[in-house]
């Protein structure tokens, strides 16, 4: 998952409603996801791209997997903490079948997890900002 500046994505949905002070009912789930800042994978690309010897197929990613708790706490580092809810994971989904919302809850729940140890080794590439860096540093680091 690809973050930054200009990226549309569920992500910054969830930034909106953190700096709206919205409650969010995410408090128990416990997935992990891997998340790229697109600088993190814009200097990934000027490696690869002074590596003509490089070939194949890599992940990327920050380097830390955050839950979306943790995300959202991330997130609200900036300024606006996030306010976490603890509610069952069953009973969100519940509620998101019946509302029809299953599809964008299911994303936000699941786990993504990718290892760029590959990538790591032979690019011997380390990303240059982290998670909360980048969420102090820009203030709305998701958003247009």
């Amino acid at each position: 998952m690809v973050y930054g500046p200009g990226v549309r994505a569920s992500l910054d949905r969830l930034q909106r409603l953190i700096l709206a002070g919205r409650w969010l009912p995410v408090g128990d789930v416990t997935n992990r996801r891997s998340l790229v800042f697109v600088g993190n994978l814009a200097d990934l690309i000027g490696r690869v791209l002074d590596r003509p010897d490089i070939t194949g197929a890599f992940v990327v990613r920050d380097g830390e997997d955050l839950s979306t708790p943790g995300l959202a706490r991330a997130l609200g580092a900036g300024g606006s903490p996030a306010r976490l809810l603890p509610v069952p994971v069953r009973v969100l989904e519940t509620a998101a079948r019946t509302a029809g919302r299953s599809r964008p809850v299911e994303r936000l729940f699941s786990g993504l997890e990718v290892d760029d140890t590959l990538l790591r080794s032979q690019l011997e590439w380390t990303p240059p900002f982290t998670v909360d860096e980048v969420c102090r540093r820009w203030r709305r680091p998701c958003s247009r």
